[in-house]
């Protein structure tokens, strides 16, 4: 019989025939050594030719923003709300300002750049339990964003601190 060398090889170099729901899978060149031009090639023993890289930009910079403020103000209510009275305003004011930056990230991902819409990572259950399955057997899809494991944790931390800063306000 054949042998099936997609599946010796999908152990290594992932190759599944299903295709997001977006078109946003990284492809990643493999290096090949001959596809420099002559004039290139003529001094390959002193010169080192790299594959041309191209940088992308994902994330748009109100949403890098969001992150580390969310990080700072989560901190900042997290160590203040152990203390005695003298950091309850720290705590308050820390606290309105995760709720403040939930609601914009919610705004943000309704109305925002192409990575930052909801709709670009979220995705159904049943999906993301057949990305988790594919992630432990080494054939996960790479995607250009969240991945569909990554989106559903990026919404329960979403929900999460909505339900905790709301909970507080309530207190």
């Amino acid at each position: 019989s054949k042998p099936n060398h997609r599946r010796r090889l999908g152990r290594y170099f992932p190759v599944s025939p299903a295709r997001p729901r977006h078109s946003a899978r990284i492809q990643l060149p493999l290096v090949q050594f001959c596809q420099a031009p002559y004039h290139e090639m003529i001094d390959m023993q002193t010169k080192s030719i790299e594959p041309e890289t191209r940088q992308v930009k994902v994330w748009d910079p109100l949403v890098r923003i969001f992150h580390w403020s969310l990080v700072v103000a989560f901190t900042v209510a997290y160590l203040s709300g152990e203390e005695a009275d003298d950091a309850l305003d720290l705590h308050v004011w820390a606290g309105y300002a995760v709720l403040g930056l939930i609601l914009l990230r919610i705004v943000w991902g309704l109305i925002g750049t192409r990575h930052a819409r909801f709709s670009d990572f979220v995705y159904r259950p049943s999906t993301v339990l057949a990305y988790l399955r594919d992630l432990i057997r080494h054939r996960a899809r790479r995607y250009l964003g969240h991945n569909p494991l990554g989106g559903a944790m990026a919404i329960a931390l979403l929900v999460s601190l909505l339900a905790a800063t709301v909970s507080g306000l309530a207190l």
